[in-house]
């Protein structure tokens, strides 16, 4: 009932938005979005007690609606309204919301969105499900396999965390929380960023920040863009700090990470890292190392693209346990363009888990969907 009540509070204020009065006041309103749907089979080998059994086929899907309103003012202030709707809800209705306020000072975001250091950073490009940031986990069991003997260190999956993504936050607990955020103007192809998170897992509510989450963290990005003859050059990156919950027998959490892509005609190479340096106790464990790794080469030339990734995760089982848990992932992935907005896509991917408390899995996946935005 309460996702009811969000979702239709969400749908009226976008027909508010939307209608004439938002006109009249000078903004721009606007609609865009995206719906993914994905069907796709599975083969993978259990090995352990705890190894979770996964059906041979599974259909997945995500679906995102964007509200938004702009105007510029008569001293040239650029204003930006931002929320996005989920359709598809496994913990929230509305993901991310915040407004920017653009000058030739730069840009202030304010609101529920990722930091800068998330935000700077780059990845291999892929053409189907992404192999980084946890798609690929929902066809081989990749985090529930390692919860299931290693439950302390189960916020070491692929949802911002260096085990599994490119694109990181302090703690993963601090995924899209209220934050402030400014980033300098581009000048010579750099740009900086800074954000301020008072509190994690404060992405909706409006009480008081404690310190019983991660708090006070600080997160910075920076990356540069540029071009050298026919090859285009990103490089970005950047270090993330808190402070651990209080009474927390852990460390404060900080990451760092970086990425590349270089192109070339059609062509562009990619590849990032990314380290936990600290991190708070979790379930009396505090798990120190959790890094990863990736490269990848992707090819586009009109309406196709394709896609090679190869990922590589490992972590401690504890601050005193000298195992790692690793994962390796290697996926092809392919796209064709139907029409503007429409893409069929696909992928072909194999995952090794090695997990040292014993439960292992390896198998491959084929997945073939259609992407359509707007």
């Amino acid at each position: 009932m309460k996702k009811l009540l969000l979702g239709t509070s969400a749908l009226v204020a976008a027909g508010v938005l939307v209608s004439g009065p938002a006109a009249a006041a000078g903004l721009e309103a606007s609609l865009n979005g995206y719906m993914e749907q994905w069907f796709g089979f599975r083969s993978l080998d259990n090995d352990g007690t705890g190894a979770t059994q996964l059906t041979d086929f599974d259909h997945k899907s995500d679906t995102e609606v964007h509200f938004n309103a702009r105007t510029t003012l008569d001293n040239g202030l650029k204003v930006h309204y931002h929320v996005e709707l989920e359709g598809n809800t496994s913990g929230d209705t509305i993901d991310e919301s915040y407004i920017t306020l653009t000058g030739s000072f730069g840009q202030f975001l304010m609101g529920s969105e990722n930091s800068a250091q998330y935000k700077m950073n780059f990845a291999p490009k892929d053409f189907g499900i992404t192999g980084i940031s946890g798609d690929n986990s929902q066809w081989a069991n990749e985090a529930g396999i390692l919860t299931a003997t290693a439950g302390s260190n189960s916020h070491f999956d692929q949802f911002r965390s260096p085990w599994g993504s490119a694109w990181i936050e302090a703690d993963n607990s601090c995924n899209d929380d209220k934050r402030l955020t400014y980033f300098t103007p581009r000048f010579s192809g750099f740009q900086f960023g800074v954000s301020y998170t008072p509190e994690c897992t404060n992405q909706d509510s409006n009480a008081p920040s404690v310190e019983g989450n991660v708090h006070n963290v600080v997160s910075i990005g920076a990356n540069y863009i540029g071009k050298f003859d026919q090859i285009g050059i990103k490089i970005g990156g950047g270090f993330g700090h808190g402070e651990k919950p209080s009474g927390n027998t852990g460390s404060d959490p900080s990451t760092i990470s970086f990425g590349t892509n270089i192109s070339f005609g059609g062509f562009t190479l990619g590849g990032y890292y990314a380290d936990t340096l600290d991190a708070i106790a979790r379930g009396g464990s505090d798990a120190t190392h959790n890094t990863g790794y990736a490269a990848g080469l992707a090819y586009a030339t009109g309406p196709w693209g394709v896609s090679v990734m190869w990922r590589h995760g490992e972590r401690a089982d504890s601050a005193a346990d000298n195992d790692r848990d690793e994962v390796d992932v290697l996926q092809l992935g392919a796209q064709y363009k139907l029409g503007p907005g429409v893409a069929l896509k696909g992928t072909i991917g194999y995952t090794d888990i090695e997990d040292e408390g014993g439960t292992n899995q390896d198998g491959f996946y084929v997945v073939g969907g259609i992407k359509v935005s707007f």
